[in-house]
């Protein structure tokens, strides 16, 4: 069974570079001693198993130090999205009661301020961008409600429907054993250079890409920003792979000799995405893979084939990674080829954190079952996805899929982009609405002729607006009205 202080050991016999990022690079032995130097330092301020870190994890080796020096020292890490504002920040310290905060200095000397009476503690730390603040009010360990959850070692960050924060926390095992089958399951190598451009603190990012290739011999190029890959970087880095989402595989414009594998997940890939990356590397292997945090986060991987395409408007599921099973249910539980995906697998996560107050509890779902929400149908012995239902819309009683109106009208020439959700309706309480960025040549006219081919007028969007830009978050999906967050 994995653990951080096998993963260390393993790291500490590596003499090649084993992460890269803008600033410096280190190879094994660097790394684990500045791992093993850092936890040194947290456990003598205090922080201990059975305690709790908040780690800001911005695209650097630095964070991934802090990571690796709280899981050893047998604490909890929340994974932390370094973007939150301030005041973000301090709802879920209050909300949360992590023992310590792991970021950069300025975020430190601001949430100390902000604090006031609960006596928070900002220590310079011998890592250069991090800083540690300490929360003196919160010295004990974990109340009798965590206890269950002592050692846990990761907790990732996901907002509810209500869109309160809650924290999904897994195993520390169990997070390795996932990364490895997500290694196993798209062909990585101990050669390989992954390059780890999606944000570390998405579950797709940590665990697919980061964790994955630490764990089995690859190392790691951080770049610090998603949305400037150039061919330089991936050339001098030596890049082979690359795990992105699709809207950022759609961006990419540049390529390197040494790349040679690519994947995508945390949002549908499209068929018009999926041939267009292709076209443009057509010496790499391509695989669509596909996640949730609950999960472990990976569960199923599906190596492109343009035949398919011929017939399909997305990529299939694929087939799920060792030891996972998957299967459509109705609404009584009952299998089915048209409903919800339920997920069984071994790296399922412990449970729901919502913090201190609320505790934690874990849904009354079978042992080792993920129900997942999303919407599903078997076409022809592959499973595609339809939808997600907390995202129907019912417009004058008929359902509506905002991803099948979405894929119809991205298929239109001239449209870059576009999102399908819920507007309240005086009459009608709710109805569909298409919110469209594309060239001067698209009308709504346009629009509902292409869609009309497809679904019956009942079915179409109520409302067409074009717009400048689709807001997206900064892993590159579509911010929805009722964003959940947990799918990756």
């Amino acid at each position: 069974m994995d653990s951080v202080d096998t993963l260390l050991s393993q790291l500490r016999a590596r003499k090649d570079t084993v992460l890269t990022d803008q600033r410096r690079s280190l190879n094994g032995r660097g790394l684990v001693g500045e791992v093993e130097q850092l936890s040194s330092v947290l456990s003598r301020m205090g922080l201990s198993a059975g305690h709790a870190a908040l780690i800001r994890m911005t695209n650097s080796i630095d964070s991934v130090v802090a990571l690796l020096a709280t899981m050893r020292c047998g604490a909890v890490a929340y994974v932390g999205n370094p973007y939150d504002p301030p005041e973000r920040v301090i709802d879920t310290v209050t909300q949360f009661v992590p023992h310590f905060m792991l970021s950069d200095m300025s975020s430190a000397l601001l949430t100390q301020a902000r604090m006031g009476q609960h006596g928070a503690e900002v220590f310079s730390l011998e890592v250069e961008t991090l800083c540690a603040v300490r929360f003196s009010v919160n010295a004990r360990p974990l109340t009798d409600r965590f206890a269950s959850l002592h050692g846990a070692g990761l907790a990732i960050f996901s907002s509810g429907t209500t869109g309160e924060p809650k924290a999904i926390m897994h195993a520390l095992s169990s997070v390795f054993a996932n990364a490895r089958l997500h290694a196993e399951a798209i062909g990585l190598r101990p050669g390989d250079v992954v390059g780890c451009v999606l944000p570390v603190y998405f579950s797709y990012g940590l665990v697919a890409n980061l964790l994955a290739s630490l764990l089995t011999g690859a190392s790691v190029a951080i770049h610090e920003k998603s949305a400037t890959i150039n061919g330089l970087w991936l050339e001098q880095q030596r890049v082979s792979v690359l795990g992105l989402t699709p809207f950022f595989a759609e961006q990419l414009n540049t390529c390197s000799p040494f790349l040679r594998l690519m994947t995508f997940g945390g949002d549908a890939l499209t068929a018009r995405t999926a041939l267009s990356i292709m076209d443009r590397y057509p010496h790499c292997e391509h695989y669509a893979t596909y996640g949730l945090t609950e999960a472990g986060p990976r569960v199923a991987t599906w190596r492109l084939e343009r035949g398919l395409f011929e017939n399909h408007d997305i990529a299939p599921l694929g087939r799920p990674l060792r030891g996972v099973l998957l299967e459509l249910r109705d609404a009584d539980g009952r299998p089915t080829d048209h409903g919800e995906l339920v997920v069984s697998t071994p790296t399922r996560m412990l449970g729901y954190v919502h913090g201190v107050e609320r505790g934690h509890h874990m849904p009354d779902w079978p042992a080792n079952e993920v129900h997942t929400g999303d919407i599903y149908q078997r076409i022809n012995g592959e499973i595609f996805f339809a939808g997600r239902m907390k995202e129907i819309i019912v417009q004058s009683g008929e359902k509506i899929y905002p991803l099948a109106i979405e894929l119809v009208i991205q298929s239109i020439a001239g449209v870059i982009d576009v999102r399908v959700d819920a507007a309240s309706d005086p009459r009608k309480g709710q109805v569909a609405r298409a919110l469209i960025h594309a060239d001067a040549s698209v009308t709504p006219r346009a629009v509902r002729k292409a869609l009309l081919q497809r679904f019956s007028s009942a079915s179409l969007p109520d409302q067409i607006e074009f717009v400048e830009s689709i807001p997206r978050s900064h892993t590159g999906k579509k911010v929805r009205r009722r964003e959940e967050g947990a799918v990756s």
